[in-house]
């Protein structure tokens, strides 16, 4: 979804269903993200396996751009960190980064909850969102940025029992409230800005995650082996995020072929480099950490 949202059209004019379903990708993304992380088993090596996961792919993804986009050290600083407030939001070299900022946040914050429990947080977090509503400190306003709702919302779905009865009506429902969104919702800049964002979370996160739990709930026919494509693509889905906007940049073709060329240089790259080197990550001895009431 994003990649299509990111590909150029025939025409070069960016139509509004295109901003809809493509923008509203990173929203499902942080569903996605939550309901996970929130169905795993937590280990001791938590933090360290999502480091594993996100860094190492990420910095080979972001060197090229290092040397094409404009540089200074806070473009430098977070584009290495994926920690975007340095007196101000920055974004990293490589924009598409600044949904895996968010993540890292996520990730901090539930290796916390192993040790806390999830409500206190949840309980801090909610005041921060608040507190946006008067103080405009970008730290802040980063912390306390509604697009973290998407996440909670994924995690939430771990607790409603999956219906098969639903998944038809639930999944219409996610698309009519996708069709009647309005595309200025599309803008990142919009995003990041708390508390605008909240916005964002009604028109696109609300339908992602009924998206989410209507996939859920017809889950016992998406595991047909037709399906096995798409699951694939699934499995290859964080190289052709990182790769693809590397092949637009290089290409001027129709969006159709753009979008072809992503995705094929993105499972390459899931087979030459990610694939490797998550089998190269450190194995840690299995000790399952609960979490405190």
């Amino acid at each position: 979804m994003v990649a299509l949202y990111h590909a150029r059209t025939f025409n070069g004019i960016a139509t509004p269903g295109r901003l809809i379903v493509g923008g509203a990708g990173v929203d499902v993304f942080f569903i996605i993200s939550g309901y996970m992380m929130a169905t795993i088993v937590k280990r001791p090596s938590f933090l360290f396996d999502r480091f594993w996961r996100i860094y190492p792919m990420w910095w080979i993804a972001v060197i090229p751009w290092l040397f094409l986009a404009p540089m200074d050290g806070k473009t430098l600083a977070v584009s290495l960190t994926l920690w975007p407030i340095y007196g101000g939001w920055v974004s990293p070299a490589l924009l598409v980064g600044w949904t895996i900022c968010f993540d890292i946040v996520f990730y901090l914050a539930i290796a916390v909850s192993m040790r806390t429990g999830a409500m206190p947080l949840i309980g801090i977090y909610f005041v921060l969102v608040a507190a946006t509503l008067f103080i405009k400190d970008p730290i802040l306003q980063f912390l306390g940025n509604p697009m973290f709702i998407d996440c909670l919302l994924g995690a939430a779905l771990t607790k409603l029992p999956a219906d098969k009865r639903l998944a038809v009506p639930v999944l219409l429902a996610a698309v009519i409230l996708l069709a009647i969104s309005p595309p200025w919702v599309a803008s990142r800049d919009f995003a990041v800005h708390a508390p605008a964002s909240a916005w964002r979370v009604v028109y696109w996160g609300i339908p992602a995650t009924l998206l989410v739990y209507g996939c859920l709930c017809a889950e016992h026919k998406l595991a047909h082996r037709m399906w096995t494509p798409l699951v694939f693509l699934g499995t290859a889905s964080y190289s052709i995020y990182l790769f693809h906007m590397m092949v637009y940049r290089e290409l001027d073709l129709p969006w159709v072929v753009e979008l072809g060329a992503a995705i094929l240089v993105g499972i390459v790259m899931w087979w030459a480099l990610e694939r490797p080197l998550g089998a190269m990550k450190p194995r840690w001895k299995r000790r399952v950490l609960v979490p405190a009431e």
